[in-house]
């Protein structure tokens, strides 16, 4: 799932690119890379809001069942 925060003047704030993934037991893994934060909009709490959105997803958001 990929997630991009948009500054009120259209700019990109912020970004995070992850996915997860079921290995043959059924257990579910997961990674972000790469995330990132527009200079301009640093110290501002939005990767960590970013990176908190991205977590909250549900496994139908990563076309898991």
């Amino acid at each position: 799932m990929d997630l991009v925060t948009v500054a009120q003047d259209g700019r990109l704030a912020a970004f995070c690119v992850g996915w997860i993934w079921q290995d043959k037991s059924g257990e579910t893994s997961g990674q972000i890379e790469p995330m990132g934060v527009h200079g301009d909009y640093r110290h501002m709490g939005l990767g960590r809001a970013i990176r908190g959105s991205w977590l909250s997803g549900s496994p139908g958001d990563f076309g898991l069942p």
